[in-house]
């Protein structure tokens, strides 16, 4: 049957500060910090936290840019998820080098650093999303390119086509995995890789 939603409102349309509390309001659903649990695992045919609580995710994508967002900006946005009931988000492409995007790596053919205005940037979401109720789902190789320091003669491909079986490259990429996942957060003082917070990675 047709709904009538003539008096319905956009969701960009609501008064944050009036909707904070209200019946739209479904933080209490949402528990916090993240990670208070233990780690998630797979049990059977669900995902199950480490005191053997089942667990349920509802999840968005951070993508490109938005996973650097400002200080400002993710106060807002990672309690406004809670209160929409979102538990889960996903940083998706952050590895890609692309205009004026922000991105992890630094926009340097040579340096193969990370920038590092843009992981502090990571980091803070990331332990806004935690403080929030939010675990992390952390795309390991979707869009990044490889830089003439790394392999000259592949300069400008993509890691995604060559990675699984060029020797140097997946080297490279166990070197990325390594260095990100061991890096300490200033925020949360933990590494992502051993933060309860941390829900999957994938490739």
């Amino acid at each position: 049957a047709d709904v009538d939603d003539s008096a319905w409102t956009t969701l960009s349309e609501i008064d944050e500060k009036a909707a904070s509390g209200s019946a739209i309001d479904v933080s209490a659903l949402v528990p916090a910090p993240a990670g208070k649990f233990g780690p998630v695992r797979v049990e059977r045919e669900g995902f199950v936290f480490a005191d053997g609580r089942k667990a349920r995710f509802l999840g968005v994508n951070f993508e490109l840019g938005s996973c650097f967002p400002d200080k400002e900006a993710i106060h807002f946005h990672a309690a406004r998820l809670r209160r929409l009931g979102i538990n889960a988000v996903r940083f998706h492409k952050y590895d890609l080098l692309r205009g004026n995007e922000r991105s992890l790596f630094l926009n340097d053919p040579d340096a193969p650093e990370f920038h590092r205005e843009n992981l502090d940037r990571m980091f803070y979401a990331l332990a806004e999303l935690k403080k929030n109720g939010l675990y992390w789902c952390m795309d390991l190789l979707t869009a990044r390119q490889v830089k003439r320091c790394d392999y000259p003669e592949f300069s400008g491909e993509t890691f995604y086509t060559y990675s699984i079986f060029m020797p140097r490259l997946i080297e490279l990429q166990k070197q990325f995995i390594t260095r990100l996942f061991t890096a300490r957060n200033p925020y949360t003082g933990k590494t992502i890789g051993e933060d309860p917070c941390l829900l999957y990675t994938s490739d």
